[in-house]
């Protein structure tokens, strides 16, 4: 009866109540006449063209609209498209990884750890692959593409260099340095002819090109270092010798009964008699960019120099009488092969597409308004050209043949890179830094967002970064005064031109101003001022402070006489109201030093020295001394103590009394670097062991016993509410890791391993951490977002301008604005679109779910954990006290179809891939009790 309560339960659940939302970031593009660069272009079947260049892009030649297909981590930078009229693919990473592309953007993987070669394109429905194992090309195989699959159909002989291949009438034509092979692809069958050649290529990579021109195959053959070209008739399988300079064939051509090639800046006539005569161009003269296109009535339609003008020119070749009919002059080397469909062919002359007849010798402007760079498919219907206009910049357009119209495919931009980041919430603002040094501002959509002043950001003391801090509603930030030699200032915006404004702190107009002279750093704002470090060629670096006012912007005090510069140890956590709480060294002789504590309202009579608090330590360790919290009471710091004896180091947290000036020690640490404040918290390692100190209580929790990793140490990544993530980090603070800890119930909830962390792209969102978890360390790609609802981690999906991501490499730095509820960023990197602005609505956490009190399976308890959830067929679970004993799946109907008993461990793997998709309930069993789990299978 229960069991059946139970499956009532479950069929009435809607599937909406266990539906994961996602991230769906939307590309917001700042360079709004940003080029779209083309290459690897190529026309498919049907109505879709594509190219790559950073990303794969699919054009809708019926619709005018464009798609960017997911390419998961890959570089699109040197790859080969293939099209075999259904499936569309791409050469990766030098030919290491052949990639097939469905229609809908799904990709799969069909051939990887190769070397590719050469493509053979048969027709629009065939291509063949060569490619071998080495760069060398040993081990070569061909390989046939064609309805969505991928064929070996020859290996190739290893004992011969190979030279050439070629695929005639469905054989294949292989020319080797001392023999020519022919494979018959219907019945396998192998013949070989022998080929006398001493010449030594050495390890010369060929070039695979073989001259075939109405079924003759023409090659060198050298003997004794004397040159003969040679022609193999593939119909009678016979040799003829053909007196021909020594030089390598190009650009052969059948027109009519006569065949030609390009020799020399030459035009060449092979004639019946296997002899050879030159076609007179006058002062024309042909070149490696010459090809020989259409022909009509034994004419061919060329590319040629002037020899005069130093033109580029197009013309018409009778080759019988040798006339040559110029057809226009071009005003660079921008003629592309096989620009022609029937009798018409289209080049660029000047800046616009034309057409050329050869039939009857008429020529016609077709665009006068756009500027065309290159056409890229010409079909009966439209060209599609690669243009500029002043509006879009260089885009894709198309010429309707039909209704003699241009045809615009909106600005695909692909290329842009303009690498937002330092991203700064001012109310319902982000400010961030583009376009290298230039400052942005967003309300999250694409019209408010917008440059705001010509400042440059470009600080080179601060790594090319801007710095900046929100205070009373603008944004403080340095910058630097486009044009001269300003030196870095202290700037202020509210996100208008007229509201941007400077504030000189370097005023000395003794000389040029240093790039490195005025604003140096923020330290932290209290509720009236902020404080920075400012540096003047008189004073050197000198602690500063703001009301946010010109007037109001001064030196605190200058405690190095002169240009001397002072050293501060501080942070933003050590300001309590408007009072700034910082450490100087206080240098004795020798290499020895001691620490004070002062304090300052921000005026130079406010500023005093509290305390000594350090025992005398050495100068090249005092870098470790740092403030790491204020509270009221107490100034807490670490003290890093390092007698004579080099060998004693060793890091200490201490606190300050502010009323009684007595110090207390709290507790050895590993280092000041990932000894941290959060909320009410202090963090730090100790012998392997992590701890939680609390500011407020004093009380010391030990959070993780004898992690005993050989990194760095243990450290914050994020404290959401009631969630603690933090892990193990390497010498660069890198996460590794990462613990997902309830601060509740002090419960595990999960470590995601495998993958590096930071704090650049972990976010807190209504007190729930939203974690992205990097590439692998250890090459196991794990890529994605992850959440917690009912004390679970769950993965996010994660879109991009609509197309989903699933391993996704690396995600670039991300700000969540809560006035504004969205999250704005850097787009992923390492997929295919450059880098770009992107903005995400926040709706990806679960809809709460709760566990039906009435069923046996019920339980208050929360020892296990099992993700990720829903699952695709692979699903973990994790005990975080006791032993799994046993484990049941029933599905909706409280049917039991999964069982497994006698496990006693603490972490299994179940494989449901077997299983439907839908909602079923796993019924545990631990050494601590019962449990059950809502588990969705999509």
């Amino acid at each position: 009866m229960k069991r059946l309560i139970l499956a009532l339960y479950l069929v009435a659940l809607s599937p909406l109540a266990f539906a994961q939302k996602e991230l769906n970031f939307q590309t917001i593009d700042i360079a709004k006449n940003g080029d779209t660069s083309v290459s690897n272009f190529i026309s498919g079947a049907g109505d879709y063209v594509f190219f790559a260049n950073n990303k794969l892009t699919k054009l809708n030649k019926q619709t005018k609209q464009y798609s960017f297909v997911n390419t998961g981590n890959n570089n699109l930078r040197n790859t080969e498209l293939i099209s075999d009229g259904i499936n569309h693919f791409f050469n990766y990473t030098d030919g290491k990884l052949l990639l097939k592309y469905a229609e809908d953007g799904q990709v799969e993987t069909i051939k990887s750890s190769f070397y590719f070669n050469k493509i053979i394109k048969v027709d629009d429905s065939v291509s063949y692959i060569l490619y071998s194992d080495s760069y060398d090309t040993t081990n070569s195989r061909l390989a046939k593409i064609s309805n969505g699959a991928f064929e070996d159909v020859l290996n190739l002989e290893t004992d011969s260099k190979l030279m050439g291949i070629s695929i005639e009438n469905n054989k294949v034509i292989v020319l080797y340095v001392n023999k020519i092979s022919i494979t018959n692809l219907t019945n396998n069958e192998v013949v070989n002819f022998s080929i006398e050649n001493t010449m030594n290529y050495g390890n010369q990579i060929p070039n695979f090109n073989l001259d075939i021109v109405d079924s003759k195959l023409y090659f060198k053959s050298v003997v004794n270092y004397q040159t003969t070209v040679k022609s193999f008739d593939l119909n009678t399988y016979s040799f003829q010798n053909t007196t021909i300079p020594n030089y390598t064939l190009g650009s052969v051509r059948k027109v009519g009964d006569t065949t030609l090639f390009i020799y020399n800046y030459n035009l060449y006539i092979i004639n019946s008699n296997s002899t050879i005569s030159r076609i007179d161009l006058g002062n024309y003269s042909l070149n490696y960019y010459s090809t020989l296109d259409i022909s009509h009535n034994n004419s061919i339609f060329t590319f040629i120099f002037s020899n005069q003008t130093g033109s580029y020119e197009t013309a018409k070749i009778d080759i019988l009488t040798g006339q040559l009919e110029l057809i226009s002059y071009l005003n660079d080397t921008n003629f592309l092969e096989n620009n022609s469909f029937g009798d018409k062919q289209y080049y660029i002359k000047g800046d616009n597409l034309e057409v050329y007849n050869i039939s009857n010798g008429e020529r016609q402007v077709l665009t006068s308004n756009i500027k065309v760079e290159k056409i890229l498919s010409v079909s009966n219907d439209e060209i599609i050209l690669h243009a500029t206009t002043p509006k879009t910049g260089a885009e894709i357009f198309a010429y309707n043949n039909v209704s003699s119209s241009i045809e615009y495919f909106g600005d695909l931009n692909n290329s842009p890179n303009t690498n937002p980041k330092a991203f700064i919430n001012v109310g319902n603002k982000v400010f961030y830094q583009a376009l290298s040094d230039n400052l942005y501002v967003t309300e999250g959509t694409e019209e408010t967002t917008r440059k705001v002043f010509d400042v440059s950001l470009n600080n080179n003391t601060l790594g090319n970064l801007m710095k900046g801090i929100e205070f009373k509603g603008k944004l403080y930030f340095s910058g630097i005064r486009p044009g001269i030699n300003s030196g870095s200032e202290l700037w202020f915006s509210d996100g208008t031109p007229e509201g941007t404004q400077e504030i000189e702190i370097n005023t000395t107009t003794a000389g040029p101003h240093s790039v490195v002279s005025g604003f140096r750093n923020f330290i932290g704002k209290g509720e009236n001022r902020f404080y920075f470090v400012g540096n003047t060629p008189h004073q050197g670096d000198e602690l500063w402070t703001s009301d946010g006012t010109r007037e109001g912007t001064r030196i605190v005090k200058e405690f190095s006489p002169g240009s001397n510069s002072t050293y501060f140890s501080t942070t933003d956590d050590s300001i309590i109201g408007d009072l700034l709480y910082f450490l100087r060294p206080n240098y004795l002789e020798g290499s020895y030093v001691f620490f004070d504590l002062w304090v300052t309202d921000g005026s130079e009579q406010g500023t005093r020295k509290l305390n000594r608090i350090s025992e005398v330590v050495r100068t090249d360790s005092f870098n470790t001394e740092g403030i790491i919290a204020v509270t009221d009471n107490y100034v807490y710091y670490t003290y890093s103590y390092q007698p004579e004896n080099y060998f004693l180091f060793e890091r200490r947290l201490y606190r300050y009394n502010l009323n009684t000036a007595e110090i207390e020690f709290i507790d050895k640490v590993k280092s000041n670097k990932t000894t941290k404040l959060t909320k009410d918290n202090i963090y730090y390692t100790k012998d392997n062991n992590y701890y939680s100190y609390n500011i407020h209580t004093g009380v010391k929790i030990l959070i993780e016993e004898n992690f005993g990793y050989l990194e760095d140490d243990m450290m914050v990544l994020k404290d959401c509410g009631n969630y603690l993530l933090y892990g193990d980090t390497d010498y660069s603070l890198n996460f590794r890791d990462v613990r997902i800890k309830d601060k509740t119930s002090n419960e595990n909830l999960m470590t995601l391993t495998h993958g590096y962390f930071n704090n650049n792209n972990t976010l807190c969102i209504s007190n729930k951490p939203l974690l992205f978890q990097n590439s692998a360390y250890d090459s196991v790609i794990l890529g994605t977002y992850f959440t917690i609802e009912n004390n679970q981690v769950s993965p996010i999906p994660i879109k991009l301008d609509d197309i989903f991501y699933d391993n996704i490499d690396y995600m670039g730095e991300m700000i969540y604005n809560e006035e504004l509820n969205k999250i704005l960023g850097s787009t992923i990197f390492q997929t295919d679109y450059g880098n770009e602005l992107v903005v995400s609505n926040v709706d990806f956490i679960f809809l709460n779910t709760t566990e039906n009190s009435t069923t046996e399976f019920s339980s208050k308890k929360n020892n296990v954990v099992v993700y990720p959830n829903p699952t695709n067929g692979k699903l973990n679970v994790k005990i975080s006290k006791g032993e799994l004993i046993s484990y049941s799946l029933y599905d909706m109907l409280g049917r039991e179809i999964k069982m497994d008993i006698n496990l006693y461990k603490n972490h299994i793997l179940i494989n449901l891939s077997n299983f439907s998709t839908g909602v079923y309930n796993l019924n545990l069993i631990t050494s601590e009790g019962r449990e059950s789990k809502k588990i969705i299978i999509k």
